[in-house]
């Protein structure tokens, strides 16, 4: 029982701690994401004002233009009409807004800064908007909406255009026409959406002007009345657009500025915990606000609750500890006398079988550590034959690259003296000419002592996928001076397309390269000097076949042909390692090499290594 209400205890102030380190740290967060969109609506309500500021005073200068009024009270003078539309384009260049216009007291535009665009708003009637019914009424307008004629959302000025000074059949102050000014405000948005917190800018009516989020943009934050619908649609201020409300559900009231919402566009998304910050403008009458994911303020705070879970786990476990070492310190104090007589015994035991273990383990330690030596001794004595076998045959090649490279330098030599004498003579074609085949020598030479150079470096031996017709290519290239020497015929007759195999491509060249300069000694002095190379692919491996028309293997020599240092060249020729190191490349890879004599007379070897990867093509 005591056990029991201890353990109540002790989960219930866990609980509480947890629960404690949860709250605070949600707090904490909501109150820094609060000073945060504190900040940033102040930022916001002043590039709101900064934007529409720029462009306010607009209005107000062609209302009193004389020219303005002028056309107003003359509307038929069509070359005063056009020095009002030159203005007004020029203004609008200028201030960057959306449009300027003057309109009649019939609400007809009359002049625009718009008179030469495709879509113009010169003859349009716009009676119906309220910037023109407050102007027309001596008020300064002031209206946001999407444009009839352009479907684009934007604010409106209109400033009233008045007589000064007295004329026929007009009051002196009288109200004769509008100047309107519309400025598009897009690139708020823009900026905005680069933000982590969304932005949203809405109207009287709940409607949302702009937003950072797209999708939010002419949405309401409440469903409307009637009255304000049949409004909207009277004054065509949202045209076009369905207004359908978003959901922000109010989860918990912070201050009459800030609360925790749920907030969703649509029905199928998943609705999100977030801070609303919010604050009313005073001319014209918006409400700015923004919301922050609240998700990495959860986060925040669950991660304080699992480390006080942690802590309080720790705690307890300290406790446990402690209490079970004290009933240990008993209970080894009671058995003091009986553990100490066993003791002795099972020590003595203990050594002997501990110095029996150090012993079989200190040979077994030596065994895998000379084992280990052998195989790495054993692996870089096979590189080191693999890249001796290189250099013997890059040795033997040494003579014929000189003599592929000498014919080209002495072309070299003479082109370049002639393009000296050219140059001198200023036949500067000629010397192009001479130039362009310089380069060209040059990038043959280089390709030739390029693949040398690869062809000799040391590889580091990795699998991977490669095509066979890039290492016979490659090995072809290498012996092709070898093959020209002794007059021999290469044959090729491999299919259009071959699937790649594991191998790794420098080691796979060494061997061909072997292969083939067994098939050359074997056509020496033979009159018929064919090399024959073949490919064919099977199900899950690649067959590649090196045949020649030499006198073939002997059968007594065909068992041992991949003994190392066995040879039929004789010691002067070679040391016998060259088709030994060949095969344990190939079986390494996974693969085989076989060698066998064909019906018909020559040798012929048998490559089959395993298909990996996707077909690469010729």
């Amino acid at each position: 029982m005591r056990w029991l209400l201890t353990t109540l205890l002790v989960a219930a102030a866990v609980a509480l701690a947890v629960a404690g380190a949860y709250r605070w740290a949600w707090k904490v967060a909501v109150d820094r994401s609060r000073e945060a969109g504190e900040q940033r609506l102040e930022l916001y309500v002043n590039a709101l004002r900064a934007e529409l500021e720029r462009v306010e005073y607009l209005p107000g200068v062609f209302a009193d233009d004389p020219e303005v009024v002028r056309t107003l009270q003359r509307p038929a003078d069509l070359v005063l009409r056009e020095a009002v539309n030159r203005r007004l384009e020029e203004a609008n260049t200028r201030s960057g807004a959306a449009f300027i216009n003057v309109l009649d007291r019939s609400g007809e535009v009359i002049a625009s800064s718009s008179w030469r665009a495709r879509v113009s708003f010169v003859g349009t009637r716009l009676d119906y908007r309220p910037y023109f019914r407050d102007a027309l009424a001596g008020n300064d307008g002031r209206f946001y909406g999407i444009g009839t004629n352009s479907a684009e959302a934007g604010y409106y000025f209109a400033r009233p255009v008045r007589v000064r000074a007295p004329a026929r059949g007009v009051a002196p102050d009288a109200v004769i026409g509008v100047c309107a000014v519309k400025i598009r405000m897009d690139k708020l948005e823009t900026v905005w959406g680069l933000r982590d917190e969304h932005v949203l800018v809405s109207d009287g009516d709940g409607v949302i002007l702009l937003s950072s989020v797209p999708g939010w943009r002419f949405r309401t934050l409440a469903p409307l009345s009637p009255g304000v619908i049949a409004r909207i649609r009277a004054t065509r201020q949202y045209e076009g657009v369905p207004l359908t409300p978003i959901q922000l559900v109010t989860e918990t009231l912070l201050s009459s500025s800030a609360r925790i919402v749920l907030a969703t566009a649509d029905r199928d998304v998943p609705a999100r915990l977030m801070l609303l910050t919010e604050r009313r403008m005073a001319e014209p009458a918006w409400q700015v606000a923004v919301l922050w994911d609240l998700a990495p303020a959860r986060s925040a705070a669950r991660g304080a609750a699992v480390t006080a879970a942690f802590a309080c786990g720790l705690l307890l476990m300290v406790w446990l500890y402690m209490r079970l070492r004290d009933q240990a310190l008993v209970q080894r104090a009671a058995a003091a006398d009986a553990l100490r007589a066993a003791h002795d015994a099972l020590e003595r035991k203990v050594d002997e079988r501990t110095a029996a273990l150090l012993r079989a383990n200190e040979q077994l330690r030596h065994e895998v550590s000379e084992r280990e030596r052998t195989e790495r001794v054993l692996r870089e004595t096979q590189d080191d034959l693999v890249q001796a076998g290189k250099m013997a045959a890059l040795g033997q090649m040494a003579t014929g690259i000189t003599h592929e490279l000498n014919q080209p330098l002495a072309a070299l030599r003479t082109l370049s003296d002639n393009a000296q004498v050219l140059l001198a003579r200023a036949q500067l074609a000629e010397v192009q000419n001479n130039l362009a085949l310089i380069s060209q020598l040059g990038e043959r030479m280089g390709h030739m002592t390029s693949e040398l150079k690869r062809f000799g470096r040391k590889a580091p031996g990795r699998l991977g996928a490669i095509a066979v017709r890039d290492a016979l290519a490659n090995a072809l290239l290498v012996m092709a001076h070898r093959v020209r020497a002794e007059g021999a015929q290469i044959v090729e007759d491999l299919p259009p397309a071959l699937a790649s195999v594991l191998g790794d491509l420098n080691r796979l060249e060494q061997v061909l390269v072997n292969l083939l300069a067994n098939a050359l000694d074997a056509v020496r002095g033979q009159t018929v000097r064919r090399i024959e190379i073949g490919a064919e692919e099977r199900e899950d491996s690649v067959v590649l076949t090196i045949a020649d028309s030499g006198p073939g293997i002997d059968a007594e020599a065909l068992p041992r042909l991949f003994e190392p240092f066995f040879t039929t060249k004789g010691a002067v020729s070679g040391l016998g390692l060259g088709l030994a190191i060949s095969a344990n490349i190939v079986r390494e890879f996974g693969g085989t090499l076989i060698a066998a004599n064909r019906p018909c007379g020559g040798a012929l070897f048998t490559i089959e290594l395993h298909v990996v990867g996707e077909v690469l093509h010729a």
